[in-house]
């Protein structure tokens, strides 16, 4: 195969629409392994408030160093006793493979039973026609998902693939992001409709014939919702709904239906998490306009199994509630789907003090709460999970905010690591 040696900084992946950037990982500049092992961190937290407050060494969790049992509390050991699945998101393809880094990987091993193929996409997996990368990097920068796969399968986790079919919008070029979602080759072909519906069956089809038995759940289709003035369905104007038209989804989904009878398909959307986040970024109607969007899917037939919600937030800004997250999960319930928190992380702004790590906190405590008081939602994923990899860091994928992790750039556990251990004992004790 050829190697494809696209530029480095190709991977900057910003955001959609000038308004909000979608679940998309970003670049990760070269870093030298971590030389410390996972440590317990500061056992009290930020003080003052209860659901920050440190509960000594049994909100620590995440110690490999050994110690007493309360010491072992990981958010995957206290999630199983709920019945809570947790996972991360590694984004190992843009700029840096993350996988030589001993601690924060023994992070992701320690802390979360799935594990999140973040942005292996088909720029990743197919960067030319018919030219498939599997067990090698398709960059001179990146890793495979053969690495990413045998990284999980090592260490008993659920495998979710991320994406099938995601495109930014037409008003991106080449000099903004040379690495699209969708490849190069696709976007400067001049294919029928016909024509696209072939590369997607193919794509569908070949990516599941190699790693379908080892995956769990697949985000099939990823941020497909447009923007609009109420609730009437808008999808993106990006290279699937120009080439291929409205209906690409739909045919996505079917498509890896029939490749896959009993996979567990999700369609995934940023910024309409709870009820009025998108208020926040002045789309009031777009939790409605993606309930209508599935809605509409459910009554052509499309065989989506879920519906996966981002959670892309900013501490000063969101103020979502356990109602008005519940509030919007359970109406997916209602109609027999599965839901999932898929991207989750809280940005703060410099400089970062303890009042803030406090809210940072609350937030995702709120989070936790709402999805165990959910019928719909078992299940939790962070993206990056480490300050050291953010990309609200590395790539300032959100102008402003920062250090968006439960866990700081030495891998230790932040306040919100020691908020969130506390809900769930919370819920462990009422059992």
């Amino acid at each position: 195969m050829i190697k494809n040696t696209r530029s480095m900084v190709a991977c900057l992946l910003v955001g959609l629409g000038g308004l909000l950037v979608a679940g998309c990982g970003g670049p990760w500049p070269g870093s030298e392994p971590a030389d410390t092992s996972l440590g317990g961190g500061d056992e009290g937290g930020q003080g003052g408030q209860a659901a920050v407050g440190g509960g000594g060494n049994a909100a620590t969790g995440g110690s490999a160093t050994g110690g007493n049992a309360a010491e072992q509390e990981t958010l995957k050991s206290l999630g199983a006793k709920l019945g809570l699945d947790w996972g991360i998101a590694v984004n190992a393809f843009h700029g840096n493979n993350k996988l030589v880094d001993e601690a924060y990987m023994n992070l992701a091993a320690e802390q979360f039973g799935r594990y999140c193929t973040g942005n292996a996409t088909m720029s990743e997996i197919e960067p030319s026609p018919n030219e498939w990368f599997f067990t090698e990097p398709s960059t001179d920068w990146g890793t495979s998902v053969e690495t990413m796969l045998s990284f999980a399968e090592t260490h008993n986790q659920k495998v979710r693939f991320h994406p099938f079919v995601w495109g930014l919008g037409l008003d991106w070029t080449p000099a903004d992001n040379p690495v699209w979602p969708t490849p190069e080759w696709i976007h400067n072909g001049d294919y029928t409709r016909k024509q696209m519906i072939a590369i997607l069956y193919q794509y569908i089809d070949k990516v599941m014939a190699e790693v379908g038995h080892r995956v769990d759940d697949w985000i099939v289709v990823n941020e497909p919702l447009g923007w609009g003035p109420d609730d009437s369905v808008v999808l993106k104007n990006d290279i699937w709904t120009q080439k291929l038209g409205d209906d690409y989804v739909e045919l996505a989904f079917k498509r890896a239906r029939k490749a896959s009878p009993n996979a567990t398909l999700i369609l995934n959307e940023f910024g309409a998490d709870y009820v009025g986040k998108g208020a926040i970024k002045g789309d009031p109607h777009r939790e409605d306009r993606f309930y209508n969007f599935v809605v509409q899917l459910l009554e052509k037939g499309t065989p989506i199994d879920g519906v996966g919600f981002e959670f892309h937030l900013f501490a000063g800004e969101d103020k979502p509630t356990v109602k008005k997250i519940l509030d919007n999960f359970e109406r997916y319930g209602a109609l027999g789907l599965k839901v999932y928190v898929t991207e989750l992380d809280v940005g703060v702004t410099p400089p970062v003090t303890e009042a803030k790590l406090a809210e940072q906190a609350e937030i995702y405590a709120t989070v936790v709460r709402a999805v165990l008081e959910s019928k719909s939602c078992n299940s939790i994923t962070l993206w990056d999970g480490s300050d050291k990899y953010s990309w609200f860091n590395v790539a300032n994928a959100f102008p402003g905010y920062i250090d968006a992790c439960m866990f700081d750039a030495d891998m230790q556990p932040k306040p919100a690591y020691h908020a969130v251990v506390n809900v769930m004992k919370e819920y462990l004790n009422k059992q």
